[in-house]
């Protein structure tokens, strides 16, 4: 994995990412529902409620309802690779653009945060969409034995890694444009900090100039404080 302490170029997030995340090989065929890892297991079990039997749908509506369910977590992942996307480019931004007088403690704990912390729950996400899709492969493989809609086990790996790559590949897109919004966010807020200063600035000047104003004007009518 490459390190994260030199980034300064936003094609890097998603260098680092890439380089961060190896899909596994799929590993379900010709295995029994039993020796299916657990979590697969729930998945198919209890989030679609397809295994071990569902005789109230057949056929292509049957198949069609997987994909519906495909759709479905997919749409979960965005959700939940939201949060870690943002935190990674938070800290992205603290690595490009020290603020802070303790610059070398902030990078280092942003160093930490994305290397031991937000890299790994990133690729977990994945793994578990993976996980899921791989679930389904072979719940499919099996609901389609003897049907006049076989699934092979290369049309699984085929569409597998196309799918796979696609999601990478989505993952990687959402975290280069919530890098791309905290800069813009970040900019917009440097600007409005330095409007904020040249306005109190502007004020205090207006201030200064007005009492000298003040002070010529009084002098030239005349007037004197009378306790001087």
């Amino acid at each position: 994995m490459t390190t994260v302490a030199g980034i300064n170029d936003d094609s890097l997030v998603a260098e680092i990412a890439s380089l961060a995340y190896t899909p596994a090989l799929y590993s379900f065929h010709d295995l029994p529902f039993c020796d299916l890892p657990q979590t697969a297991q729930e998945f198919l079990t209890h989030t679609t409620n397809l295994y071990p039997d569902s005789p109230e749908i057949e056929g292509l509506e049957y198949f069609e309802e997987i994909s519906h369910i495909r759709k479905s977590r997919a749409a979960r992942l965005q959700r939940v690779l939201e949060g870690v996307n943002r935190g990674i480019a938070d800290n992205m931004i603290l690595l490009a653009n020290p603020t802070h007088d303790d610059g070398d403690d902030t990078r280092n704990i942003a160093i930490a945060q994305i290397q031991n912390i937000l890299l790994p729950e990133w690729r977990s996400h994945l793994d578990d969409h993976v996980e899921e899709i791989d679930a389904l492969a072979w719940f499919e493989i099996h609901t389609r034995k003897g049907t006049p809609y076989p699934f092979s086990l290369e049309r699984v790996l085929r569409d597998r890694e196309e799918y796979v790559a696609l999601t990478v590949e989505f993952a990687l897109q959402s975290l280069q444009l919530a890098y791309e919004k905290q800069l813009a966010d970040e900019k917009l807020k440097r600007e409005a900090r330095g409007s904020a200063r040249m306005a109190a600035i502007a004020n205090s000047m207006g201030d200064d100039l007005g009492s000298i104003a003040w002070q010529d004007s009084a002098s030239e009518s005349g007037w004197v404080d009378v306790g001087a």
